[in-house]
C-alpha cells in the first residue's frame, strides 16, 4: 500500500489508478472545489471510494459566529484560520452527485471534541442529537 498527499486541484496521478481517496476538511478552502472532485473522480479507479471529513451545520454556524466577532474587531479565537464560508451539507452533496459520487454512507460525528469522552460521543452520535456533531463523515463511490 502506498500513500500520495497532492494538491487536490493537480493530483499528480493517472486516471483511474488508486481505489480510495481521503480528504479531510480541505474542501471548503480551495478557490475551485469542483476542480478538485473532478481530480478526485479522474485518478480514482470504477467502485474506488471517495472518504470525506467535512464541517456540520454546527461548525459553519460557528463560522458565521467567528465572522460576526471579527467585524467587532476581535481577533485570535476558535477557527480564527482565515477560512471561508462553509458550503452547506446539501450543496456538497448535490456537487458530489454532480461529478457522479454515490454517497454510501453519511455519519454526523463529534459533538465533544475531547478524546476522553469519546464513549459519550459515541453514544451521543447514534442518539438524537448526532444533528449537533461537529463533523460530517461522507463515504462515496465512483460509479
Amino acid at each position: 500500500m502506498s500513500t500520495v498527499c497532492a494538491d487536490g486541484e493537480a493530483i499528480p496521478l493517472a486516471d483511474s489508478s488508486i481505489d480510495t481517496v481521503i480528504s479531510s476538511e480541505m474542501l471548503y478552502y480551495l478557490d475551485r472545489p469542483r476542480h478538485c472532485l473532478d481530480e478526485m473522480y479522474r485518478v480514482l479507479r470504477p467502485g474506488g471510494r471517495l472518504l470525506l471529513c467535512y464541517d456540520s451545520a454546527v461548525a459553519a454556524a460557528l463560522g458565521r459566529v467567528r465572522t460576526l466577532f471579527r467585524k467587532l474587531g476581535l481577533r485570535r479565537m476558535w477557527f480564527d484560520d482565515g477560512s471561508p464560508p462553509i458550503m452547506a451539507l446539501i450543496d456538497l452533496l448535490k456537487l458530489l452527485g454532480e461529478h457522479r459520487f454515490q454517497v454510501t454512507r453519511l455519519e454526523h460525528i463529534v459533538l465533544l471534541p475531547f478524546a476522553m469522552l469519546d464513549r459519550l460521543n459515541r453514544w451521543l452520535e447514534n442518539g438524537f442529537l448526532r444533528w449537533a456533531a461537529l463533523f460530517v463523515f461522507i463515504i462515496a463511490r465512483k460509479t
